[in-house]
């Protein structure tokens, strides 16, 4: 083959490393940027952890099982919705020793995010009596609530 030949492939071909690695460079910022975002937005995904009780413990934040709230807020519907410290999609909702009141839901989960209700080693729900009518979750109509019972 002619000289010309193999220089003008020769050319080609490193032109054509050249145009990759200049891409490259271009678009590397972008997946940093794009790639925090996707990892944030994970995480802001993975939804809250909220500790409950019969009665607020420790500091009432429901941060954790010393400073759960209690099952009267669980059961007030502002502290449910979207909002930071609010029960909502991707929420898991920690149960604690005895509930002897009827936890009701008044928010919904989303399809990749449900609201989960999540039974604690010795969780339960407890009454002297229980008339036919009453209920201990009451979800009344919401949707995306898993009941875990734990093990």
């Amino acid at each position: 083959m002619p000289d010309g030949f193999e220089n003008a492939e020769a050319n080609r071909i490193l032109n054509a490393k050249e145009h990759r690695v200049s891409s490259m460079k271009r678009i590397f910022p972008l997946l940093l940027l794009f790639g925090g975002a996707v990892a944030n937005l994970d995480v802001a995904l993975a939804g809250a952890n909220i500790y409950v009780a019969q009665t607020a413990q420790g500091g009432n934040t429901g941060a954790d099982a010393a400073d759960a709230h209690s099952l009267a807020w669980l059961n007030t519907s502002g502290n449910w919705g979207p909002g930071a410290g609010q029960v909502g999609p991707g929420t898991t909702v920690h149960l604690l020793g005895t509930l002897t009141n009827t936890l009701t839901a008044y928010a919904s989960g989303t399809p990749g995010s449900p609201i989960t209700i999540y039974f604690e080693p010795n969780a339960k729900f407890s009454a002297p009596t229980m008339t036919p009518n009453n209920q201990w979750i009451n979800i009344g109509g919401r949707s995306w609530i898993t009941i875990d019972g734990g093990v």
